[in-house]
């Protein structure tokens, strides 16, 4: 597959120097630490990021960031809660979002 880009680092690093780059993307998948991603919904609008598609392992992160999403524009599509720890309170929550 030639038209994909898999990036790893800190968030705040990674997308800033693709803005700078001056990049666009189709897609991002998002899988913040439980803090969730603060400034999310600021580069995907600045990196012309059409489908966000976010993995939340806690559902107050999910909350704020999904928040910031809508408020920027996109709108939620679909929303999916995946039990990857059973007998336990924890759940993984994927959502996405189009603009």
């Amino acid at each position: 597959v030639g038209n994909v880009r898999f990036v790893q680092g800190d968030a705040r690093k990674v997308c800033d120097g693709l803005v700078a780059e001056g990049r666009s993307f189709d897609l991002c998948l998002a899988d913040p630490p439980r803090a969730g991603a603060p400034g999310l919904a600021k580069w995907m609008r600045a990196l012309n990021v059409r489908r966000v598609v976010y993995v939340a392992c806690d559902p107050a992160s999910l909350a704020r960031d999904a928040a910031g999403l809508v408020e920027a524009g996109y709108k939620p599509v679909a929303l999916q809660v995946v039990d990857m720890f059973p007998q336990t309170h924890h759940v993984e929550a994927v959502m996405s979002f189009e603009r």
